[in-house]
């Protein structure tokens, strides 16, 4: 029986493999269609939606208005708090619920009481273990939530960021008029 050591299978890997760089690099021709043309000159979008082109009118923040929109940010966000505060609360309850259950199932054993008792016990911290762990779930989803929604609205100077934010933000980053 023959046997292949890894190093002699290394070596046959790497020569069989190594044929495609041996040869010259091709020339890259690029498709006269290509072409974009002059990148300073706009193009139709801009031109049609007028990007870039100064600073637009103010819109009017009424609200019998059938386009105007409430940001829907700070709901996510205070969602997200919510979430938290609801696993964060749950993860809680359910740690007393089972620190009590595990200091009955001990006077149990040591009493010696029923095992229809024991076993009820060791049912009522496996159901608090998995509501336990539902709430650590929650938890970590409401403060991802929270987290990523606040980011976001950090990023693009909205309605959760602070007013400083404008000042310190790249330029061009809190263009829209201050709404707070």
């Amino acid at each position: 029986m023959t046997r292949i050591h890894s190093t002699t299978l290394v070596a046959v890997l790497t020569l069989s493999t190594a044929c495609a760089g041996l040869e010259p690099p091709m020339s890259l021709r690029v498709d006269r269609s290509l072409n974009v043309g002059n990148m300073g000159a706009r193009n139709s979008f801009e031109l049609r939606n007028g990007v870039g082109v100064g600073d637009p009118e103010p819109a009017s923040d009424s609200s019998d208005s059938p386009r105007a929109r409430r940001p829907v940010t700070p709901l996510l966000f205070w969602i997200g708090i919510g979430l938290t505060a609801a696993g964060g609360g749950t993860v809680i309850g359910s740690a007393a619920g089972a620190a009590a259950t595990r200091n009955q199932l001990r006077t149990a054993y040591s009493d010696g009481t029923t095992a229809a008792r024991i076993d009820e016990l060791e049912q009522r911290g496996s159901n608090l273990n998995k509501v336990s762990l539902a709430g650590a779930v929650l938890m970590v989803a409401g403060a991802i939530m929270a987290i990523t929604t606040y980011g976001y609205d950090y990023t693009r100077c909205g309605p959760l960021a602070p007013k400083r934010r404008r000042d310190t933000a790249p330029p061009g980053r809190c263009a829209a008029p201050d709404s707070k």
